[in-house]
């Protein structure tokens, strides 16, 4: 339809290029965001996965630190006679 205007003169040509360009464009930024519709659920998932991994890990290791300062704390002398008493 747009290509059968070329023949009217210089002003449609101008025309039709800058309609081509516009549907090109904005085809372009059609697909660029289908995509990043697309990539962005699971980019989101990944980074939550990391960071519920990344939390767990630290709760761990904090989990172990008060373990060993329980332990600590109950193999101490005074503590050890506290409790037989």
């Amino acid at each position: 339809m747009t290509y059968s205007l070329l023949t009217e003169g210089l002003s449609t040509q101008v025309t039709v290029i800058l309609v081509t360009a516009g549907v090109a464009t904005g085809f372009t930024l059609y697909w660029f965001s289908a995509g990043a519709s697309l990539v962005a659920t699971p980019a989101l998932l990944s980074v939550l996965v990391i960071r519920t991994i990344a939390q767990r890990i630290q709760h761990l290791r904090d989990y172990y630190t008060f373990k060993k300062l329980v332990n600590k704390i109950l193999e101490e002398d005074k503590l050890q006679k506290i409790i037989q008493s």
